[in-house]
């Protein structure tokens, strides 16, 4: 299949085996697509380099700063919902050969020591970064900032309850999405949680409006003086 010379949106979230994306090249999100991968260098099958996605990952990591501020802005924006933002491991951890090893050096570098939630995404953001510098640049995104910045306060039903889950889904459908048929175009018996295939479906929507000019970004303000590695925003 031979890659669309549309602009290509998408919006991706990590899952057991790998990564789960949806993408859409118009503004309808009814055509919407769901897809399984299993790496991210899959994508370069199927989309064009100019592709804008957004990514539930960090990617943009922290020298020597114990916190990046994007995530101090992000939780402050979630308030209620502010522990669903956690501080992933500084640049030198990131890449240690165990937890211990990735605890001592962040607390060395940062004075902070890091959970084990966020070392074990450690070779997920590995490979995010090689991917965007390699391959598709990256934007990292928060779900939960999306919903929020749709619904006007942040929801305060977590994800994974039934109450949260529809709730998410009420409101991709007001924006045209239909997961129910995103969730038919994904492999049978694949590893994705439904809650996944919800944050890469909103996180398709910011690609959209990343793509318009109107996406929002924390920090709200440039941040340049700062010694950092790639991009330390979050999109939403």
């Amino acid at each position: 299949m031979g890659k669309s010379l549309l602009n290509n949106f998408i919006g991706i979230d990590g899952c057991k085996e790998g990564w789960v994306a949806v993408s859409c090249n118009s503004s309808s999100f009814s055509e919407a697509k769901a897809h399984h991968y299993e790496k991210l260098s899959q994508l370069t099958e199927k989309f064009s380099n100019d592709s804008i996605i957004i990514i539930d990952i960090p990617v943009g990591l922290e020298i020597n700063n114990p916190n990046r501020i994007c995530d101090v802005e992000a939780r402050k924006f979630l308030g209620i919902r502010s522990s669903t933002i956690f501080s992933p491991p500084c640049l030198e951890a990131v890449f240690s050969e165990n937890y211990n090893q990735a605890r001592a050096i962040n607390l060395t570098n940062t004075g902070k020591s890091i959970s084990k939630q966020s070392w074990f995404l450690s070779k997920k953001i590995i490979e995010a970064r090689e991917f965007s510098e390699k391959k598709i640049k990256l934007k990292e995104g928060h779900p939960e900032c999306s919903f929020a910045e749709f619904e006007g306060k942040p929801l305060i039903d977590k994800k994974k309850s039934t109450r949260g889950l529809f709730k998410r889904i009420h409101i991709l459908e007001q924006l045209g999405f239909r997961p129910p048929l995103l969730a038919e175009m994904l492999p049978e018996n694949t590893p994705i949680k439904a809650d996944d295939l919800l944050d890469a479906t909103i996180l398709c929507w910011v690609a959209n409006k990343f793509y318009n000019g109107e996406s929002k970004k924390f920090p709200s303000t440039e941040t340049s003086s700062r010694k950092c590695h790639y991009d330390l925003s979050i999109y939403f």
